[in-house]
């Protein structure tokens, strides 16, 4: 079984733009239930994630950049 990484790890990962994130992963660091990041990702708040061994994970890069684009939109 792997290792939980911690909130600050998965930032971290997310911020480097480097490997995956998975949807436990984000939920935990955003602290909202998976439940309503399917729901992100239905309504396009969040990408689609891609499937690597029946796994949903998201890119970091493309994950960073849609956050990324959200905190514009709100800003303006």
């Amino acid at each position: 079984m792997p290792v939980k990484r911690d909130t600050s790890e998965i930032w971290g990962a997310i911020g480097s733009c480097h490997g995956f994130t998975s949807i436990d992963e984000l939920s935990r660091a955003m602290n909202i239930s998976p439940a309503t990041i399917y729901n992100y990702i239905n309504n396009e708040t969040l990408p689609t994630p891609i499937k690597i061994g029946g796994r949903r994970l998201f890119v970091n890069a493309k994950l960073k950049q849609h956050l990324a684009g959200l905190t514009e939109e709100g800003a303006s």
